[in-house]
């Protein structure tokens, strides 16, 4: 797991490029295809929408570390897989089949 957000609580503060901030709780992390990903369940006012958001771990020395949205549905779908079948005792999310 990446030392950063291991050493984070179960909250993190996200901010897109407009500025504009989303509150989100860490799930996990998780490696596919030779890159990671988080897995988060913002925060929302409504508390009926149940969605996950999946993020792209990137960055290099002069950036830092940064996550990037996923706009491949084939790895957000992939990775969520992935994420269900590691955690399928610790959540109950829908959207398994």
């Amino acid at each position: 797991m990446n030392e950063n957000i291991s050493e984070l609580s179960d909250i993190i503060m996200l901010e897109d490029d407009n500025g504009s901030e989303l509150e989100v709780q860490f799930l996990g992390e998780i490696d596919f295809e030779n890159k990671s990903y988080i897995v988060c369940l913002p925060n929302y006012e409504d508390e009926d929408q149940d969605e996950v958001l999946i993020l792209r771990i990137d960055g290099d020395e002069d950036q830092g570390e940064y996550y990037a949205s996923v706009d491949d549905e084939r790895v957000i779908s992939e990775v969520f897989d992935i994420f269900m079948a590691e955690n399928t005792d610790l959540y109950e999310l829908e959207g398994e089949e």
